[in-house]
């Protein structure tokens, strides 16, 4: 992870941050550069790791949504143990709607 955040620093992000070996990172984003953080990092991992990886990129504003809208209802006793899930194809997150019976 410390090589992960090296590159994230290394493409003009800040206050970088990693969750243990989980392959999160917490980033600002300059404003002069808000558009796709994803498909740079992901570029720059495949370029200097030699490893490819998808990366979702969601601003914070989305990530408090998905605490907020937690399916299991608080199930874990920590936010921690919370985990997620982004779907980037849109057939998919239809899927997982129909799954969980919203129809979003």
């Amino acid at each position: 992870m410390s090589d992960v955040r090296a590159l994230v620093e290394e493409l003009g992000y800040r206050d970088v941050r990693t969750l243990l070996n989980s392959g999160n990172v917490v980033f600002t984003v300059p404003a002069s550069d808000r558009k796709g953080p994803a498909a740079r990092i992901e570029k720059a991992i495949t370029a200097r790791l030699g490893s490819s990886a998808r990366v979702t990129v969601l601003i914070a504003a989305e990530l408090a949504d998905v605490i907020v809208g937690d399916p299991f209802g608080n199930a874990a006793d920590k936010e921690e143990l919370l985990s997620m899930l982004q779907k980037r194809r849109e057939a998919d997150r239809k899927m997982l709607a129909e799954m969980r019976g919203s129809g979003q």
